[in-house]
């Protein structure tokens, strides 16, 4: 029950822009590394496999109307990371669970020279004909661990997968609207922070785009005087948002540039964990470092002039995270711890209407880390439990059942 996953998160979200490195050698993840491996060592198409027993009654789901579609059921893929930190695919209807890498490990094997790869961050294209997500190599060496970062895109209808970006280590990535191109940020550069607060701003690096076909890679976002991490797409693609690395620790400061009007945007503030609605405004928590105990979802529009409280139903001794607007904008899920900050003792992930002041909850559990919705607005699929002995889950907001349907770890649903 304790935080140690929360805070490890947001460690990670932290680090992933902030590392301070030296020069002497190459550097992935704060760690030297040897030669990038060939592409033969790492991957290998992978056909379907499915499993010997059947998780899920193979049965249509009702589906309502509203933020739901009519008719039918959905039943697109769902990727995750699993157990051994592979990449696979489970249809949430049938239950066949698809393996697309084979070769990961979660444990790391020991010896001079001993290799482990482990795959993670799956992300489908807006069309959710490609899947990409990040494959790391790791290198026993006397005295550290090398580790090598490639991205790969997945396509299921061909059961082909190719390396996109090869050591490369990257401090987010998200596919831009519309496309069959990732919009990707590195690690700042060594000598980028001269002091406490003050950067060198000729070392800031912006927001590249590499398009998946032809692997051509392109400038996205100058920086504008620090380096920008993090992407996040607006639902329509019209807007991309990042954080600006400013201090070498916590978030950054939140910042958008509009594609309509070529203009960049600076809140000049961190707001943490934010997700965009498809009108374009926002819902965020302020959980920027690590969890005070006190944080709780915030409402806004983009030029941040409106901000009001969401969730007003958190009480003392709890606080709220990780906002999801629904496909349609008119639902928000986001999760709520219990207890005191040195140890928590549960979550719930809630469910709450834009326009109510009143939240549902979905799930419950001593961890509930990672969330997405269903394309339709209909399922939510969670990881429930302790990484690496996590299951996925799949949530009907109708009516409140939850179905187990793989064990794993950050589920994303294929629109």
């Amino acid at each position: 029950m304790k935080r140690f996953l929360l805070l490890n998160l947001m460690l990670i979200l932290v680090l992933s822009g902030c590392n301070v490195i030296t020069s002497s050698q190459t550097y992935v993840d704060g760690q030297p590394v040897d030669a990038p491996p060939t592409p033969e060592e790492v991957l290998e198409p992978i056909m379907t496999n499915t499993p010997d027993e059947v998780i899920l009654d193979d049965q249509p789901i009702p589906v309502e109307t509203g933020d739901y579609q009519t008719g039918g059921f959905y039943q697109n893929w769902i990727a995750f990371e699993d157990p051994n930190t592979n990449i696979a695919l489970v249809n949430p209807v049938t239950g066949e669970i698809k393996p697309i890498t084979q070769n990961g490990s979660s444990v790391i094997a020991t010896g001079e020279g001993a290799q482990t790869i482990q795959f993670s961050k799956p992300a489908w294209s807006s069309d959710g004909e490609l899947l990409a997500f990040k494959q790391e190599l790791l290198t026993q060496e006397p005295g550290r661990l090398d580790t090598v970062t490639n991205l790969w895109v997945y396509e299921p209808a061909t059961q082909t997968s190719w390396m996109v970006l090869e050591n490369v280590t990257t401090s987010g990535y998200a596919w831009r609207p519309g496309t069959h191109a990732i919009s990707f940020t590195v690690q700042t550069e060594p000598g980028y922070f001269t002091a406490r607060g003050v950067v060198d701003a000729s070392l800031a690096h912006g927001i590249l785009l590499v398009d998946v076909d032809s692997g051509e890679i392109s400038d996205l976002v100058a920086p504008q005087g620090f380096s920008l991490v993090q992407p996040k797409w607006s639902p329509d693609g019209s807007l991309v948002s990042f954080d600006e690395v400013y201090l070498m620790e916590g978030r950054g400061n939140f910042a958008w540039y509009d594609f309509n009007t070529s203009t960049y945007h600076s809140w000049e503030k961190a707001i943490g964990m934010y997700d965009w609605s498809p009108a374009g405004s926002l819902a965020y928590d302020y959980l920027t470092y690590i969890p005070s105990g006190e944080e709780i979802i915030m409402l806004n529009d983009r030029m941040n002039t409106s901000e009001e409280l969401f969730s007003s139903e958190v009480k003392a001794g709890s606080f709220a995270f990780s906002p999801r607007f629904s496909p349609s904008g008119a639902q928000i899920a986001f999760l709520v711890g219990f207890g005191s900050i040195d140890e928590v003792n549960s979550y719930q992930l809630m469910l709450q209407a834009v326009d109510s002041s009143e939240a549902q909850m979905m799930l419950e559990g001593e961890q509930i880390e990672t969330f997405s919705w269903s394309g339709d607005g209909s399922f939510l699929a969670a990881s429930l439990g302790f990484y690496g002995s996590a299951d996925i889950v799949v949530i009907d907001v109708l009516n409140g059942t939850v179905t187990e349907v793989a064990q794993g770890w950050d589920p994303v649903w294929q629109k």
